[in-house]
Order: C-alpha cells, then structure tokens, then sequence
C-alpha cells in the first residue's frame, strides 16, 4: 500500500515538476564559457559539476555564480588563481549527469565538486535507485582523478523558501532531499578522498530568483574555505609524498597528433582576422611596452600569428620559433635573450619573450599569447599575473570558435 502511495506521488511530482520548468524557462540562467577564472598564478584547477545550485540559477553569467565566486574566493585564501571548469545539466537526474560525466577526461583536476540531486528530489526518485546511481558516479570520479584530488559532494540545500517551490510539492521535494542526503553521507563516508557537505542557508531574503549574486558569493566562500586546505597541501607537496598529481598530469606534454587535429576542427588557422583577439594583442603590447606581440598557434612545421600587433610577420619556422616551448607546460615562459638561451636557435628573430599558453576547449595547449623584442629586456617588465589575464581573454575568444566533431579542411597544407 505505501509503495503505491509513492508511485501515485511520483506521478503527480513529476507533472508537477515539468510546470515549474517551464515556469522558470524565462528566469536568468549562467551562460556563456562553461569556465571562470581568479587572477593569480600557479592556478589550481577545479570542476564543478551537476545542476540545482551549480547551473547558475538567477544570474546571467557563470563569473556572477558558484564557479566565479569560488575561483574568486579560493584566489583570496589561497594566494594562487583558480580555474573554475563548468559542467552543468540543468533538468538531468542522477543516471544521466553520470553518463555525461563518463565523457569527460578528470584526471587535470585538484578538486571536483558535485552538486546533484535537484531534479531526483523535485520528481521524488526511489531511493534505491539514487543509491545505485550515486555509488556508480562516485566510483567513475574516484576511478578518473588523481589520489591527490578532492571529491567534494554538496547535499541538496533546501528549495521550498523559494518561489515557485513554495508550496505542497516543494515540502514534499525537500523531505525527499534529506532522504537522499542521507544516502549520500553515508556513501561518501567510505572513502577518505570523499568528502559531504551542505551549504549554509541562505542570509539574504527569498526572492523570485532562484539565486542571487550575493548568496553565491556565500557559497563560494564557504566552499573555498573547506577546498583551501587540500590545494594548498597539494600545490606544496611533502618531499617523498606519494600518489598521482592533477598538477603533474595538466603539466606533461600533449601529444602532438591531438593539438594538429584540434586546430584542423577549430578552422582557426587561415580564417578571417579577429577584431577582439587584434585588440587584446595590441593591448599587451601597450601594456608591456614591447616591440610586438602576437596570438599564435603552433603548427606541425611553422607557428602561424593568428593575430600580431608591430609586425607583418604572419608565420615562422618552429626551429626559429619560442612558443612551441611555452605550450610544453601551463606556466608562463619569459626570457630575456632566446639568442644565448641553448633551447633556442641562435638566429631567432626575437631576443626578449613571454609568452602564455592557450588552450581550445577539449584542453589542448594550441597556442600562446606573447610579447616580444629584438632586443633583451629585464624580465621584470613583464608582470606574468597580467599576462596570464590577457592570455584568458584571447582563450575565451577561442572557446566561440565550434570544435568541428569530424575535422575540417587539412590546413596543414601550405606548410609541406
């Protein structure tokens, strides 16, 4: 009888459910590049992964909402800059989130954080089923990161203050929330890279938004204070410590076939020019006060200048070339004279370098922005914080650029 009650139940939540998503189809969403960033260097790295709280609810972009402000939060308590990757299925329940979690390469990530459970407890899934299903995507991260990254699972915070879940269904969504955090807590405490928590309760009064840019800034915090610890533990590992290292892993070489083929699938190379890349370029130029400076991309024999400001130069022969060393790690690489540097030709047509890698977003490292002269300079004229900014401004542009899923034009032809 009771379990007959539940199926009832379950049918008129879900039907229910499917009216506020609708109701909610005008409300402001996070959008844009699924990344945000905190200023800094030596940046941690983060995923933040799920939908209720991480989709941004109420706010239009992702720097307003959780991923901004923890990278922002984390950069403050850690002294470092953050890298916040998003990965969001806003009306997904559990079993799907975790089969679109399959397709995703973790193993670069310091920490991950896991908000799910939004959609299972508005449409009342069984409690079996959220168990089976939980188990299963803490095995699949557990199974793809590192044994130095953080496994952080947020349970479901309480939804029924908030307008339209302020009603019958919403008291009845939110006891099958604690029901299902229950389950969680109790999963992840079998594992000591796992760790559960709940968010504070909101301070700010309830609103018809779903969120606010001053109850996500509560959350960062609140995150970054618990996440601090760990990453600064890892970015400053004990001598001997053992276990694999997201760090390590973001920082070996990519292969070489896997940067070619992403630049053949971006139709980046040979395009038509980029006004806002030109004025980011002409802006580190000014604001280093070199010669010249330049967005490149690393080719198979030749890095092409996808935009240059105080050249006409548009390529250059890689044994001549700085940038293919820059791509190598995700540091920036700045050096006063490449002519008397042993990694460089004698007969670079650069003497003073920084440079900045830039990565498309599958992860490859295709490129670099830099700022160059013929002549040696004090490597202090380059402030490699700003640097780093700029770089993210030229990376976020790239990210516009559609990955092509089969490839496109071989552009590697006029290089033979």
């Amino acid at each position: 009888m009771h379990e007959a009650v539940n199926v009832v139940m379950r049918v008129f939540m879900r039907a229910w459910y499917h009216d506020v998503v609708e109701s909610l189809a005008t409300t402001p969403r996070a959008s844009g590049i699924p990344q945000a960033h905190a200023s800094g260097l030596d940046p941690d790295r983060l995923l933040v992964f799920g939908n209720g709280l991480a989709t941004g609810w109420g706010v239009a972009t992702h720097q307003l909402a959780l991923p901004g402000e923890l990278a922002r939060a984390l950069s403050a308590a850690t002294g470092r800059g953050a890298d916040v990757d998003i990965l969001v299925y806003p009306d997904e329940k559990i079993a799907g989130a975790y089969k679109s979690l399959q397709e995703h390469t973790l193993s670069s990530y310091d920490a991950v954080v896991v908000i799910v459970g939004a959609s299972d407890a508005l449409s009342l899934t069984p409690r079996a089923q959220w168990r089976a299903s939980m188990r299963a995507l803490i095995e699949s991260l557990l199974d793809g990161t590192p044994t130095s990254t953080r496994v952080t699972i947020v349970g479901q915070s309480p939804i029924r203050p908030v307008p339209p879940f302020n009603n019958f269904f919403g008291r009845l969504a939110n006891a099958h929330a604690t029901r299902l955090n229950h389950i969680t807590r109790e999963l992840c405490s079998a594992d000591p890279r796992l760790e559960y928590m709940t968010l504070p309760s909101a301070t700010s009064p309830a609103t018809e938004r779903l969120g606010t840019p001053e109850r996500y800034k509560q959350w960062g915090y609140f995150l970054a204070r618990e996440l601090a610890p760990h990453l600064n533990e890892q970015a400053c590992p004990a001598q001997g410590a053992a276990g694999t290292s997201a760090r390590g892993d973001r920082n070996r070489a990519q292969g070489e076939e896997d940067r070619y083929n992403t630049l053949e699938r971006l139709h980046i190379i040979g395009g038509a020019p980029d006004e806002t890349i030109d004025r980011i370029v002409a802006t580190a130029r000014s604001v280093f006060g070199t010669q010249g400076a330049a967005f490149t991309l690393v080719g198979k024999n030749r890095q092409w200048h996808k935009s240059i400001s105080g050249s006409n130069v548009t390529d250059l022969p890689l044994e001549l070339a700085v940038c293919p060393l820059t791509i190598q790690s995700t540091s920036p690489l700045i050096i006063a004279d490449a002519r008397k540097d042993p990694r460089f030709s004698p007969d670079s047509p650069v003497a003073f370098y920084a440079g900045y890698p830039i990565e498309s977003s599958d992860g490859q490292r295709i490129g670099a922005l830099c700022v160059f002269d013929t002549r040696p300079r004090d490597v202090s004229i380059v402030d490699p914080i700003i640097l780093r900014d700029l770089a993210l401004l030229v990376q976020e542009q790239v990210w516009h650029y559609p990955l092509a899923p089969d490839g496109g034009p071989h552009v590697w032809e006029t290089e033979q």
